[in-house]
């Protein structure tokens, strides 16, 4: 498990991460090949992939939206 310091230098790898524009967003990757083995690289893409997921409002409100409907309907199927 990770340690809260950890946790908080992967957060604001992300944040820096997805604050780029694009262009930057790719030179910044591309530059990291050279530091880090292809399996780490492809952890910290899933990392900031899943960080943008899970900070995205409009995500969110979608999965709350869609949970709520799922909960409601198998609570008044059973009716």
């Amino acid at each position: 498990m990770m340690n809260t310091q950890a946790m908080k230098n992967a957060e604001n790898f992300a944040k820096t991460i997805l604050n780029m524009p694009l262009a930057a967003q790719d030179r910044a990757w591309k530059a990291l090949e050279a530091v880090m083995t292809a399996e780490e690289l492809e952890v910290a893409k899933k990392y900031v992939g899943i960080f943008h997921l899970m900070t995205d409002r409009n995500f969110y409100e979608t999965v709350r939206e869609e949970i709520g409907e799922q909960i409601w309907s198998e609570t008044h199927a059973a009716s």
